[in-house]
């Protein structure tokens, strides 16, 4: 990170959504992420917010920042992926698959990881 920081590149964002999808702590991540989207409250961080949210077991608020995520409807297979398994999660079957749908329009190839759950 001093390395990062000393070519004047600020990576906090991409390490707390790392942390937030692999991480052990998904608390200390929800923190990261927050800190990160305060200091840059761009559409992928809104997107990494949701996703920590979601990972805390906090799914209204993570559907509120999966929206602002969405809001430019910017075509990013992540961000309707997120916003399908936090839909799911709250029981909204349709938007899920809408959101599903969207994810095998934009890259068929979505990560092989997913493939089950769409």
């Amino acid at each position: 990170q001093q390395l990062n920081a000393s070519a004047g590149m600020n990576v906090d964002l991409e390490l707390a959504y790392f942390d937030a999808e692999y991480g052990d702590d998904p608390a200390a991540a929800l923190a990261e992420v927050q800190t990160a989207y305060t200091e840059r409250p761009t559409i992928y961080a809104a997107d990494a917010l949701a996703w920590a949210f979601y990972k805390n077991g906090r799914f209204e608020e993570a559907q509120k920042y999966s929206e602002e995520a969405l809001r430019l409807g910017t075509q990013d297979a992540l961000l309707h992926f997120h916003a399908g398994v936090i839909a799911q999660a709250l029981g909204d079957d349709v938007a899920a698959q809408a959101h599903f749908a969207q994810v095998r329009r934009i890259n068929p190839f979505f990560s092989i990881r997913h493939q089950n759950e769409l």
